[in-house]
């Protein structure tokens, strides 16, 4: 037997989700500018991020992967799976946020940006550069609209944090 909650009830649960997946996302995309050795926003800077991303040799390895291909389609994958779980709740998401999230998705997609290697045969990430630099911008305006969305909703999640803890914790 299921369960009633009411909208607004749901939606402050459905966000808490999101706002953890929109974090991971984060995240990952954060080991990324890392990777490519950007600093905080040095991908908002067009030359800058071109000169990092054409002097990786792609064929190198990269953390715990063989190269940077291998890296890139884990990434892809990981991308991938965060945004498809956050889309599931698109009806408790702004415009806004839903419409970044779509970008990211599209932007992830992209047959050049995650296989542009065997395509074009290039010698360094050069053939990923546009969508990797629009990934990023479009994930920092996400990021800006999730930290507004949780702001909202703080004391409700705070609220919902400490009943958890004492119904599940006895503290």
């Amino acid at each position: 037997m299921g369960v009633y909650l009411p909208r607004e009830k749901k939606r402050i649960k459905i966000l808490s989700i999101v706002h953890r997946h929109l974090l991971n996302v984060n995240t990952n995309l954060f080991e990324l500018q890392m990777n490519l050795g950007l600093q905080v926003l040095d991908f908002k800077n067009n030359v800058r991020f071109k000169e990092a991303v054409r002097n990786i040799n792609p064929d190198k390895p990269i953390e715990s992967f063989e190269n940077w291909h291998k890296y890139l389609f884990y990434l892809k994958s990981q991308l991938l799976d965060l945004i498809r779980s956050v889309n599931l709740y698109h009806d408790y998401l702004s415009k806004e946020m839903f419409m970044e999230i779509l970008i990211i998705e599209q932007r992830l997609m992209s047959p050049y940006t995650f296989a542009g290697y065997s395509i074009l045969q290039s010698s360094n990430l050069s053939y990923a550069e546009l969508d990797l630099q629009e990934i990023l911008i479009h994930n920092d305006i996400l990021q800006t609209l999730r930290d507004k969305e949780y702001k909202k909703n703080e004391r409700q999640f705070k609220l919902d944090g400490e009943l958890y803890r004492k119904t599940y914790y006895n503290e």
